[in-house]
């Protein structure tokens, strides 16, 4: 129990409440808890998967909204060929037409 008039830092726990919009697709209910795969240290049309564990808040037209350590406007791997932590995959081109 904190006295009255003290702080405490809320990083951990802001950063675990973030929400984010995600596409359907995105979301990996394969394991034991629902997760999405983010593809982190990229460079030269590459990445790393990392997995993080979410939880799904509300779905709307084949969006979802999760709260989990997801930042806003992470890069999401949609059905990774490996579901294995550190596997580097590359990235994708955006179609003709498409932005990036």
């Amino acid at each position: 129990l904190q006295p009255p008039g003290s702080t405490v830092p809320l990083a951990d726990t802001a950063a675990a409440q973030t929400r984010v919009l995600i596409p359907f697709e995105a979301l990996d209910t394969t394991a034991a808890a629902p997760r999405v795969w983010l593809v982190t240290d990229r460079a030269n049309n590459r990445g790393t998967l990392s997995p993080r564990s979410v939880t799904v808040v509300n779905e709307d037209a084949g969006w979802l909204t999760v709260t989990g350590n997801v930042p806003p406007g992470s890069l999401l791997a949609v059905n990774p060929p490996s579901r294995t932590p550190g596997t580097t995959v590359a990235l994708a081109k955006p179609a003709a037409g498409g932005t990036s």
